[in-house]
C-alpha cells in the first residue's frame, strides 16, 4: 500500500518538476521584431476603451482570416481615453501591401468605421507612427 502511495505521489509531482523550469529558457528580453521589420503603432482617442478594443480585436481577427498579406497585430488599451494597435510587418513593402489591401476591403473598412464610431472618433483622429526595427 505504501508503495502505491509513493508511486501515486511521484506521478503527481513529476510533471510539476519537469515543467517547473519551462519559463527559464526565455527569461531574457526577447525582441518584439527582427531587424528590418516595420512596426506601426496606432493611437485613437476613445470614450469607451473596453468596447473600442473589442471591435479592434474583431478587426484583427477578420484581417487575420482573409488578408493576402501576413503580419501580426495586437489591440491595446493605452489609458482611460485611448486605444490602439501595434502591427509588425516583414518589410516596408509588406506594410504598403497591407495598407493597400485594407483600403480596398469594404468589410475591413466597415469594421474600422464601427470601431471609430464606438470610440466617437474619426479617421483624422488616428495617430500613426512607423518604426523600423534594428
Amino acid at each position: 500500500m505504501l508503495k502505491r502511495v509513493g508511486v501515486f505521489l511521484l506521478a503527481l509531482v513529476s510533471p510539476a518538476a519537469v515543467f517547473a523550469g519551462h519559463h527559464e529558457q526565455g527569461e531574457g528580453i526577447q525582441p518584439a521584431a527582427s531587424g528590418g521589420q516595420v512596426i506601426v503603432a496606432y493611437r485613437v482617442p476613445c470614450v469607451a476603451p473596453a468596447a473600442g478594443v473589442a471591435v479592434l480585436k474583431e478587426l484583427i481577427a477578420y484581417e487575420s482570416s482573409v488578408a493576402a498579406v501576413n503580419y501580426s497585430s495586437v489591440a491595446t488599451v493605452l489609458d482611460d481615453e485611448t486605444v490602439g494597435a501595434i502591427d509588425v510587418h516583414a518589410s516596408t513593402e509588406a506594410m504598403q501591401k497591407a495598407f493597400a489591401w485594407q483600403e480596398q476591403d469594404e468589410q475591413w473598412l466597415a469594421i474600422q468605421m464601427r470601431a471609430l464610431g464606438t470610440c466617437e472618433a474619426g479617421i483624422s483622429d488616428i495617430e500613426t507612427s512607423i518604426h523600423r526595427a534594428q
